[in-house]
C-alpha cells in the first residue's frame, strides 16, 4: 500500500460574506440581484395610531382646533362619570395606570388622559378598559 498517500490535506475555505441590505427597495433589487433569497412582509398597522378594524374614525384634537370656523369647536371628550369610573376601578382592583396601560396595549398616556377626562373618546379603547376592568363605561 505504499501508493496510498495518508498525509493530512488543509483545505482553508473562507466563508462568504453576506451583504448587508437595508429596508430600501433599491437595496431590495440590488440583494435579488445578487442572487440573494428575499422576502419582504408589510405589515397591516405597522408605525400607525390607526385603529386594527378600520371602522373607527379617529378625530386628532389639533384637526378640531385647526378649523377655521368663527366659533371654537368643542373638542369630544369622555365624559367626567366614565373618568371616574375608570379610576376607581382601577384603584380597587389596586392597578397602577402603567399596569391597566401594559394590559390594554396601550400607552400610560392614554390611561392619564382618560382618568382626567381630557381623553379622546375611542370605541376600541373602551372597549378594553371594560373588558379589563369589568364595568360598563360605554353609554355612561
Amino acid at each position: 500500500m505504499s501508493y496510498q498517500d495518508w498525509e493530512p490535506i488543509t483545505i482553508v475555505k473562507k466563508k462568504p460574506v453576506e451583504p448587508k441590505f437595508e429596508k430600501k427597495e433599491k437595496d431590495i433589487i440590488k440583494a435579488r440581484a445578487a442572487g440573494m433569497q428575499v422576502s419582504t412582509k408589510k405589515k397591516a398597522t405597522a408605525a400607525s395610531n390607526a385603529p386594527s378594524r378600520g371602522k373607527e374614525t379617529v378625530i386628532s384634537r389639533k384637526k378640531l382646533e385647526d378649523d377655521s370656523g368663527d366659533a371654537p369647536m368643542k373638542v369630544p371628550t369622555i365624559s367626567r362619570e366614565q373618568a371616574l369610573a375608570i379610576q376607581r376601578k382601577r384603584c380597587e382592583l389596586k392597578m397602577t395606570q402603567a399596569q391597566l396601560a401594559t394590559r390594554i396595549s396601550e400607552p400610560v398616556k392614554i390611561i392619564n388622559e382618560y382618568e382626567q377626562g381630557k381623553g379622546l373618546p375611542s370605541q376600541s379603547i373602551l372597549t378594553k378598559l371594560e373588558r379589563v376592568l369589568g364595568i360598563k363605561l360605554r353609554g355612561l
